[in-house]
């Protein structure tokens, strides 16, 4: 006799399944979860939907089994070029952009991030245009691929794939790219070196990586997301695109409702909405010059230009653009720093500016250290940097710009009335 999935359990799954991987999980998908969630009873020999709620609430210390229940709940379909026209956009406008920023001095780096690639279709679809377009000229590709679901990932590390799914990639490309696998085609080990595969819940880890990202394809999976959350990822995407980036979504996604901070490019494409950087608003004072010192929080609605000196640790420059009030700490993980706590600080930090006349949601921060001149300074800014960008996510304070890592120390400015960051590096001694 089939289970049934009473309105009680299906209520509290929806809550877990929110509370675990952020997904809302929409009425009309009751029978899909009482499908998967009966196969996984089935598994672990228990009787009833309780128990195994219970399972995955109480019991399960290490999160193994909450890793096989996202798994069982996500929806995987994909195909390779799948919405074709964003790999033509790729080839005709990202990667011709990209030359004439080399033709300037850019560096030849090509970085791509597939964020939700499920078995791998859209990374190696990715990685196969940009090879033939740049695999020549000396460029470093770098496709990063994420998910969820460490099943699909798994599968997309071993790259084969059956005749079937194979069969829209041009001939050409699948001549290139892939070789006969028995009844299968298997990705060659030149385009499998391409990637680079983690396990990321995009409403609730850290990301595991740095910098920023020439586009960001993030198709089809927003959908999942209720408007908060979509709203809290995107802030989070723009620390991880460069005014030049792009960022792609499925055919029935939208960024209308965050048009301040990204504006229409292309077909569901967007790039960051750039304005013309803030000017120190003209005042009667002059800007006064203050330092700040280690463990110290400093905000002002006056003009102020905040200066400061980061290695590893990272400092936190909160602005609102629209009360033209700003301020700066340091964000320290381990402690330290003379002064309170870094939660303590950023508390400080965010009520000061509230007194000032800043409201809590415009505040936007910008992030810059975490680098050093040793492997092991260098090493304690990449913990400085999550343990800075984790702190701000907590608070719910949208990161606008981030400069952080590198091979030696900062000089930077900040201007409390502008939101303007300055910085130069500190030339190494000999």
């Amino acid at each position: 006799m089939p289970r049934v999935l009473s309105d009680g359990e299906f209520a509290a799954f929806q809550a877990l399944v929110h509370d675990v991987a952020g997904i809302h999980l929409a009425a009309n998908k009751r029978e899909l979860l009482t499908s998967r969630l009966t196969r996984r009873l089935d598994a672990l020999g228990l009787t009833s939907f309780r128990a195994y709620y219970d399972l995955l609430r109480a019991a399960d210390p290490k999160g193994d089994e909450r890793e096989h229940f996202i798994n069982s709940i996500t929806i995987n379909k994909t195909s390779f070029f799948r919405e074709p026209h964003h790999f033509d956009f790729l080839r005709d406008r990202i990667i011709p952009e990209l030359r004439a920023r080399v033709a300037a001095g850019a560096p030849r780096r090509l970085r791509l991030w597939s964020a939700a690639c499920s078995t791998g279709e859209e990374p190696y679809s990715l990685a196969m245009v940009a090879h033939r377009e740049l695999g020549r000229d000396g460029y470093a590709i770098e496709v990063v691929a994420s998910d969820i679901d460490t099943e699909v990932l798994a599968r997309a590390e071993v790259g084969v794939y059956t005749a079937a799914q194979v069969v829209d990639v041009p001939p050409e490309l699948r001549a290139r790219y892939f070789e006969p696998c028995g009844q299968h085609w298997r990705v060659r080990d030149e385009l499998r070196a391409l990637l680079h595969l983690h396990r990321v819940n995009l409403i609730r880890d850290v990301f595991p990586f740095q910098g920023t990202f020439d586009a960001v394809f993030i198709r089809n999976v927003i959908i999942y997301f209720d408007r908060a959350g979509q709203t809290q990822l995107f802030q989070r995407l723009r620390g991880y695109l460069s005014d030049a980036s792009y960022l792609v979504l499925g055919h029935s996604e939208s960024l209308l409702h965050l048009n301040e901070l990204y504006a229409p490019a292309g077909i569901t494409i967007y790039r960051p909405a750039v304005t013309t950087p803030a000017q120190p608003r003209r005042s009667r004072r002059a800007t006064t010059v203050t330092r700040l010192e280690a463990g110290g929080v400093i905000a002002s609605q006056d003009p102020v230009r905040i200066d400061a000196v980061v290695g590893p640790c990272v400092s936190a420059c909160l602005f609102d653009p629209d009360a033209k009030v700003g301020g700066m700490t340091q964000l320290h993980s381990d402690g330290v720093a003379p002064g309170p706590p870094a939660s303590e600080q950023l508390a400080q930090l965010v009520s000061r500016l509230e007194q000032l006349g800043a409201h809590r949601e415009r505040l936007q921060a910008k992030l810059i250290g975490g680098g050093g001149i040793t492997a092991g300074d260098r090493e304690h800014g990449v913990r400085e940097v999550g343990f800075a960008v984790s702190m701000l996510e907590r608070a719910g304070i949208p990161i606008a710009s981030k400069r952080v890592g590198g091979d030696g120390r900062l000089e930077i400015q900040f201007y409390t009335h502008s939101g303007r960051l300055l910085c130069r590096e500190i030339p190494a001694p000999r």
